[in-house]
């Protein structure tokens, strides 16, 4: 059934987009503190996304709230450790049973650069970077066998048994199928049939809430809708499929929207599924989502929702068609996909939710209102299955690619923090639960911010320094240390001071 919306006053206002955001606002502390901390405060504005991700999980919805605040946590941790430059990382993921965030490593000897995270530690045989070149080592084996495109489906690296899954669909014969058992024989490769083809969340529709590519929509038999994934400065972003540079793109009701201004799908192939798109005079981009039922609900400032979350936490969409929220469970990251004769690269992977026609560009965003990216495709159980049906799989283009690849052209999101310099949230410094005697650490929960990826820069009296949320070094009892903490981002520094002796 498509979802049939009539705009507010609010919607006649701003820009209207057709996507989500959770309005779930969850102050939240690093997990390493989580054990020793006081449940953090909430405020719903959105229970539909609430009793969405309680069904999806069969928890009740005081666990739910646990949950999603413990999945941010664990996106906060793993931005640090993902930065730390481990050679033997190899991956990361949620665990649900434990609330913690679980970090594989291949070099034992690495384990003790991750104590003061509070993480669960795993040892593996291959790093990502192994892991990574085995992906190009299997690309490079099907041109060497012959395989043709069209059997080729997904290539995900699944970082919780240390593998590269390979899925291609069924029909394979001869050759191609000596290279796929030489690389089975390693022990690296796994391969898996899938019945149908993945598809585009894109096609001919007659009733849309959203978006439509106008110069697409004058061919025999369609509108072309999408949906709009976040607010930009000068426009909005969305799926990169849903026009190329130059369309005209209008609302549902074809009244002129704005331009394409870059299009990554049709740069290349492979390519990422990006786009943005610049509107005219009389549309003014705002940081606000149109949540359905929820009415309109703020863009989350937190780290000006480019914070990635790790394989294993909640992820809810909305769209034009199917409406949502729609929620699922992160599955893979960086995966590389074929829908047909295009292969898209770099892709977010959810088990759980689902897909229609014409939900394309619309965001997928995470329990503190986050948006994670932009959607894709999906790949359904039937061909005729639709919302809230659960697809096999379903796919987003992360936000943050998109941002990184258009940042040359002022391509900023736009999040309830407005134009200001960053803010932070939950700073100790030093930590009261972590430092020790002749050794102390500060540390902060989160940034508030709008624009690019927000920089950080903790630096000490006593030579330390760092960019990530944690600060710590040793010093000598009674000696007095002083601690500079700054975040910048597009519009000025945030500098907070902090001094006291050392444990």
């Amino acid at each position: 059934m498509l979802a049939k919306i009539t705009k507010s006053r609010e919607l006649k206002a701003g820009l209207l987009f057709a996507a989500i955001t959770s309005g779930l606002l969850i102050t939240s502390g690093l997990a390493m503190a989580s054990e020793n901390s006081n449940p953090p405060s909430e405020e719903f504005t959105n229970r539909d996304m609430l009793q969405a991700v309680a069904a999806l999980h069969h928890i009740d919805e005081e666990s739910a709230v646990s949950r999603l605040a413990r999945e941010t946590d664990a996106a906060v941790v793993l931005y640090s450790i993902e930065r730390l430059g481990i050679e033997s990382y190899a991956g990361s993921w949620f665990n649900p049973d434990s609330m913690k965030l679980v970090v594989a490593i291949s070099n034992p000897e690495d384990a003790s650069r991750l104590e003061n995270f509070g993480v669960e530690t795993v040892i593996v045989d291959r790093s990502l970077r192994d892991l990574k070149a085995l992906e190009q080592k299997a690309t490079d084996l099907y041109e060497l066998f012959g395989l043709p495109k069209e059997q080729f489906a997904s290539a995900r690296i699944d970082v919780r048994t240390n593998q590269l899954i390979v899925s291609v669909h069924e029909s394979i014969a001869g050759d191609t199928g000596i290279a796929l058992n030489y690389m089975d024989d390693n022990g690296v490769i796994q391969v898996e049939s899938l019945d149908l083809m993945p598809s585009l969340s894109t096609g001919s529709l007659s009733v849309a809430v959203g978006t439509r590519n106008l110069d697409w929509a004058i061919d025999p038999g369609g509108v072309w809708p999408c949906s709009v994934g976040a607010a930009t400065t000068d426009g909005y972003v969305t799926a990169g499929h849903c026009g190329e540079d130059g369309n005209d793109m209008g609302d549902s009701s074809g009244a002129a929207l704005g331009e394409v201004q870059g299009s990554t799908w049709f740069d290349s192939n492979p390519s990422l599924d990006s786009a943005h798109v610049d509107t005219v005079a009389g549309w003014t981009p705002v940081a606000k989502v149109y949540g359905y039922t929820d009415g309109i609900f703020n863009v989350s400032a937190l780290w000006g929702s480019l914070l990635e979350y790790p394989i294993g936490t909640t992820v809810c969409r909305y769209g034009q068609t199917s409406g949502g929220p729609h929620c699922g469970v992160i599955d893979a990251r960086n995966v590389s996909v074929s829908f047909g004769s295009h292969t898209v690269t770099g892709l977010t992977q959810l088990a759980g939710s689902c897909s229609d026609d014409g939900d394309s560009g619309g965001p997928h965003v995470a329990g503190a209102g986050v948006i994670q990216g932009t959607n894709t495709g999906t790949q359904r159980y039937g061909q005729y299955d639709s919302c809230p049906t659960q697809s096999r799989y379903t796919w987003f283009q992360p936000l943050i690619d998109t941002v990184n690849t258009y940042s040359s052209a002022g391509v900023e999101v736009l999040t309830s923090h407005g134009a200001n310099k960053p803010s932070f949230g939950g700073v100790e410094c030093p930590s009261t639960s972590l430092g020790g005697p002749g050794f102390y650490q500060c540390m902060f929960a989160s940034v508030y911010s709008q624009g690019k990826v927000t920089s950080i820069q903790w630096t000490t009296s006593t030579g330390a320094s760092s960019s990530f949320p944690i600060v710590s070094d040793s010093c000598t009892t009674g000696q007095w240390i002083s601690v500079v903490l700054k975040a910048t981002n597009g519009y000025g520094t945030r500098t907070n001071n902090y001094s006291f002796t050392c444990p």
